[in-house]
């Protein structure tokens, strides 16, 4: 009967690591889907963004080539892209870097996050 038990008991914890192993890759592939996903919506919005700044540029330099030379125009808008680009690098961490990492670790941890904002909302309701 004692050893019914322990290969009872053997069985069970077999299934419960078999179990927790497959959880935690189901939370690995789901973490991995967001994060791919956000990663290629960004690719989406920077190839948007690249083709609109390029319009946008060369609308100002038509614009701007009705009053000066048109290699003026141009030098004119490549300045205003070095001064954006040499302010994005100069903000890198407060513009891409910050948010990255908030919204991975976001995406990464929701579950402990989730777990810790359940268990705080049932304490209170405990103590009401």
């Amino acid at each position: 009967m004692d050893n019914e038990n322990l290969q009872k008991l053997q069985s069970d914890l077999k299934a419960y690591a078999q179990t927790q192993y497959t959880i935690a890759k189901l939370r690995l592939v789901g973490g991995i889907s967001k994060v791919l996903g956000y990663i290629l919506l960004a690719l989406t919005l920077i190839l948007i963004g690249f083709a609109i700044l390029a319009f946008v540029a060369f609308a100002a330099i038509s614009a701007l080539s009705l009053c000066m030379p048109t290699w003026a125009a141009c030098l004119v808008i490549g300045g205003v892209y070095a001064i954006l680009a040499i302010m994005a690098v100069i903000m890198r961490k407060k513009l891409f870097i910050n948010p990255i990492v908030a919204c991975l670790s976001g995406v990464l941890f929701a579950s402990e996050k989730r777990k810790a904002e359940e268990e705080r909302l049932r304490k209170e309701a405990e103590n009401d």
